[in-house]
């Protein structure tokens, strides 16, 4: 991994090279003022400072595991109460009414810095103006590319969606796909995924089955997208692929891929997103590659910008702090499985 502020996605990074190491860098760099100068927050009395991250997923998720785990770390070693506020079991992700009740209360509480999840600009855009009137500095982690500067936010700390996309398709055309079956959300759900779409668009030109899912049939039972999966398989032999865009869909990737039967020897499989299961079928080749985004450094990053904005006014240049996406395969599965077994991955 390089050794900046802002890695740069397009190059594959490697597994060996840990969160925390690369974190550490982050820290020392922006420490010695590798950012604006300009001012932020006042505590320069070496006091605790109270930041919320506030997650409009439901809690607690294997995907989110990391991100909470790097956010709790940061906050140990920089001296902050890091409090994380995941939305409540059994609702919906990505809810507009809920994440704007979820950022208000979080505003109420009156924290030093406030980390979003931005799903969904139309919701969540006027409450983090209001927490800006209210001097509360905000970052925008996981869901948010492209959006930081529209909104005023320190940085974005996540994925390059676009780029996600794209070299998902990319690395279907190297791997000789010729007809993929693609499953994600329906055009307008939530920017990330028309961002991850328009990528596929650019990195795979030849011929595309798209199979769009709505919020809330993407949060349907894993047979029900499985099924919807296997009857697109069935009524085209052609398609030699299904590329998932998201983790929401893995689960039933899988059992799609089990229920084919001998076809699915012959397809490739693959996804974006990544945890235990994902990670477990890279190591059984039931998928070839999948995108990780390292979400172990974007709540490590998000809770770093966060203290050093505050104490010393220090914030990145760049208004995308990238962490992905990273290529796994089998090929560099070690790294990532040690990762996992440490609460990285």
């Amino acid at each position: 991994m390089q050794q900046s502020l802002t890695p740069r996605p397009n190059r594959r990074l490697r597994p060996r090279w840990t969160a925390c190491a690369v974190a550490a860098t982050a820290l020392a760099a922006l420490a010695t003022g590798c950012g604006s100068s300009e001012s932020g927050g006042k505590p320069a009395d070496g006091r605790s400072l109270k930041i919320i991250y506030v997650r409009d997923v439901p809690q607690p998720t294997p995907f989110d595991a990391p991100i909470v785990k790097g956010y709790k770390d940061a906050g140990k070693r920089l001296g902050d109460d890091t409090v994380f506020q995941g939305a409540p079991a059994n609702t919906r992700a990505s809810d507009p009414a809920q994440e704007k009740r979820l950022l208000q209360n979080a505003v109420a509480e009156k924290p030093d810095c406030l980390i979003t999840t931005f799903d969904t600009p139309s919701a969540q855009g006027p409450e983090v103006r209001k927490a800006q009137a209210a001097g509360i500095p905000v970052v925008f982690a996981n869901a948010g590319y492209q959006q930081a500067e529209k909104y005023g936010a320190l940085t974005y700390i996540g994925s390059d969606e676009t780029l996600q996309g794209r070299t998902g398709g990319q690395e279907l055309t190297r791997l000789g796909v010729k007809h993929p079956l693609v499953v994600s959300l329906t055009p307008g759900s939530l920017p990330l995924t028309d961002q991850r779409n328009a990528g596929f668009k650019t990195g795979y030109t030849g011929q595309t089955t798209w199979l769009y899912m709505s919020l809330k049939e993407a949060a349907g039972t894993t047979a029900s997208i499985a099924g919807a999966i296997e009857a697109k398989l069935a009524r085209d032999p052609s398609i030699d692929a299904v590329f998932t865009t998201g983790v929401v869909f893995a689960p039933a990737q899988l059992a799609a891929r089990t229920a084919t039967g001998s076809r699915a020897a012959a397809m490739t499989w693959a996804t974006i997103d990544t945890n235990a299961q994902i990670l477990g079928a890279v190591k059984a080749g039931n998928l070839a590659f999948a995108l990780d985004q390292q979400q172990y450094l974007q709540g490590y990053w998000a809770a770093l910008v966060c203290d050093q904005y505050v104490r010393h006014g220090l914030k990145p240049v760049d208004p995308v702090m990238a962490t992905g996406p990273v290529v796994v395969t089998q090929k560099n599965l070690a790294g990532y499985l040690k990762a996992a077994a440490e609460g990285i991955h």
